[in-house]
């Protein structure tokens, strides 16, 4: 990951951005940009104080891929928007002919940062704009379906219990929209 002026230690990057000013000529400084082990751009992103601003940082971020895909290479424009003291935007856009167009998981637009492995997949194919989800292989689901079962032993919850009280973690993350919490609303079992 090269953070804003880093990108300069790399020429094809460096010339790439030397026009590239939001605001008129000069060069251009996105927040980070995400590369491969040689150094390809695999994604640009923009990220801006606010929610409010979620918009304004993908608009952005869309003009720094634009200057990034010269020479055939792909990228994803991805803007980030907000702040610990509230919600944080995620928008994740692949250019189709003039356009960027979303990143969708079961047809809405992803609210994450890809995994290298998925930017792969929609980078090395043009028409890909939505992602499945990854089945985790059967030894690693039984791992953790060990390790969970042993966590819930060492609290002494007992194994006609064990199911409720998964239910009530995934209703409380559900609830909470995954910010697990122990604000009151959040709270389903005492």
């Amino acid at each position: 990951m090269l953070w804003k002026q880093e990108y300069r230690d790399y020429p094809d990057l460096e010339q790439a951005l030397v026009s590239a000013s939001k605001s008129g000529k000069g060069a251009g400084y996105p927040e980070f940009i995400v590369v491969d082990n040689r150094a390809r751009p695999l994604m640009v992103v923009e990220a801006k104080a606010h929610s409010k601003d979620i918009n304004k940082a993908s608009r952005e971020a869309a003009h720094y891929a634009n200057a990034l895909t010269g020479g055939g290479n792909e990228i994803l424009a991805v803007g980030v928007a907000g702040s610990d003291e509230e919600e944080i935007a995620v928008s994740v856009r692949k250019k189709s002919g003039e356009d960027w167009l979303p990143i969708e998981y079961q047809k809405s637009p992803i609210q994450w940062l890809p995994t290298f492995d998925e930017t792969s997949r929609l980078l090395a194919n043009p028409d890909l704009f939505a992602l499945d989800p990854e089945v985790p292989p059967a030894d690693v689901m039984e791992a953790r379906a060990d390790e969970i079962n042993r966590i819930l032993r060492e609290c002494r919850i007992s194994d006609a219990r064990r199911p409720a009280v998964m239910a009530a973690f995934m209703l409380a993350m559900w609830q909470s929209k995954g910010k697990i919490s122990l604000e009151p609303e959040y709270v389903l079992l005492n």
